[in-house]
């Protein structure tokens, strides 16, 4: 707790409602601000990626990764990035307002999402529905 004339400050509470949908080696996350700011603005989010430890192949190193998200007041998105393809991951978000140098507790984890080697929307590769011959047709 932080008193500064007659504004008491404390660190903000947890943030809600985390959702994350995954993207190329990425994600893009996204939540509610704390209902708490703790009596001063939010200044800084700090988004953590969590592998879901049964989706990591063996001998594949997936480590956490973070992203911090600062303003005056931060915004409530982030892009996570250098996540690792074919992995579940979870997201946790915590927040600092700009006068306590604490941060508030995480929020709940998000619902896990595998990270994609393709982009979301992208077109599938062609297929035939006849096999193919050995034989190319040429016109002139």
């Amino acid at each position: 707790t932080w008193t500064f004339g007659k504004v008491t400050a404390v660190a903000p509470s947890a943030p809600s409602d985390v959702t994350a949908a995954p993207g190329v080696r990425s994600a893009s996350v996204s939540w509610s601000a704390p209902a708490s700011d703790g009596g001063a603005p939010i200044g800084t989010y700090v988004v953590t990626a969590t592998p879901v430890a049964a989706s990591v192949p063996a001998g594949v190193s997936a480590p956490v990764r973070t992203a911090t998200v600062t303003g005056s007041p931060a915004s409530t998105s982030a892009n996570v990035t250098s996540l690792v393809n074919g992995v579940d991951y979870t997201f946790t978000v915590k927040a600092r307002n700009a006068v306590v140098s604490t941060y508030g507790p995480s929020s709940a984890p998000s619902d896990p999402v595998t990270v994609s080697a393709v982009p979301s929307g992208a077109p599938s590769p062609a297929s035939s529905s006849s096999p193919p011959t050995g034989r190319a047709r040429r016109g002139w």
